[in-house]
């Protein structure tokens, strides 16, 4: 299986988690392939830094070249001018090199050079001070494939969660919770479960809103007058909606394929607790396949190689997968 790999914020731990992560994989016998999308300077610096002894070859053009490729090809991107010490800031090479990365792993996948894309961390400050309007990935990503719908999936061994709003401000969530957005987005959910995981009669769990899911409409009316009735057309699909709190204290997420939040910090932050160094993110509802490590770009330990690469590995082996599931329900349709 061959990968794009976009670079993350050179500023932060991307650069670093990819290459101990092709070093880990190499030493392991693990067959994948790479496509490293990043400037050549900074990928040498940090395989010297890193003490990898993979071999590599590096290219600044795809066309022409002939399969199979090398194991590990270096796609080396014009850099600019960055920064001597460029660890642990935002900068505008930051941002234009990571948006240049992410259309380059995209366009190869898109082509069927690779078979899905891995991304390392970016910094939306990065992003806006390149000019770039993009509030992550996810978004980026999906106005590329033209994705009529998606949404971001956090993969895990211990539970699977989905998030119905994704980076708005609090004060706007309430209003994106109608009846005709619920019924898309469970939809949704459920293609992606059996499609991409292979679930064929998923069990969702959906969490409520408010504090104690609204208390029968005692505290906000979304529970009682949207996600129940709506939950209940799905039968038994879906259930919920459940107390936030009192379901993760008792661990329900065990009895379910997948947890579906309302909004951002009230999934993420049990899922970091309990997954932090394997924890994946994945872009749902794309014709391509995109994984992530679950974390940032880490500004604080970038430059110190000491980032764990754990959940970039995992975000690797997520993708492996999500492809071979992919190609056994194509191949079932």
């Amino acid at each position: 299986m061959r990968f794009a790999v976009s670079c993350g914020d050179i500023g932060g731990i991307g650069p670093e988690i990819i290459i101990k992560s092709v070093q880990r994989f190499y030493h392991l016998n693990k067959r994948f392939s790479y496509i490293l999308n990043l400037p050549y300077d900074i990928f040498v610096e940090e395989y010297r830094t890193a003490g990898a002894d993979f071999p590599y070859y590096v290219v600044r053009e795809l066309e022409g070249l002939k399969l199979p490729f090398h194991p590990v090809i270096i796609l080396d991107l014009p850099a600019g001018k960055i920064e001597k010490n460029r660890f642990g800031k935002d900068s505008r090479a930051g941002g234009d090199i990571s948006y240049m990365s992410i259309l380059r792993s995209f366009e190869q996948c898109r082509k069927g050079i690779c078979d899905a894309i891995v991304t390392a961390p970016i910094s939306k400050t990065s992003m806006k001070l390149a000019g770039l309007k993009y509030h992550g990935h996810t978004e980026l990503l999906a106005k590329l494939d033209k994705a009529r719908f998606h949404s971001m999936f956090f993969l895990s061994d211990n539970f699977v969660a989905n998030l119905f709003t994704i980076h708005i401000p609090v004060n706007q969530i309430s209003t994106k919770i109608t009846k005709p957005e619920l019924r898309k987005f469970f939809l949704h959910s459920l293609a992606t479960l059996k499609n991409d995981f292979l679930i064929r009669k998923p069990r969702v769990a959906v969490l409520g809103l408010n504090p104690h899911a609204g208390e029968n409409g005692l505290i906000g009316k979304e529970e009682k007058n949207v996600l129940s009735p709506v939950i209940e057309e799905f039968g038994t699909y879906m259930y919920g909606p459940f107390v936030p709190d009192a379901f993760f204290a008792n661990s329900l997420y065990n009895e379910f394929d997948l947890v579906t939040g309302m909004y951002h910090d009230q999934v993420l932050i049990p899922f970091k607790m309990l997954n932090f160094n394997s924890g994946v993110n994945y872009t749902s509802g794309l014709s391509v396949i995109r994984t992530s490590p679950d974390h940032g770009t880490a500004f604080d330990i970038a430059g110190k190689n000491c980032a764990d690469p754990s959940s970039m590995m995992s975000a690797f082996l997520w993708a492996e997968k999500v492809s071979k599931s992919r190609k056994k329900s194509f191949a079932a349709s």
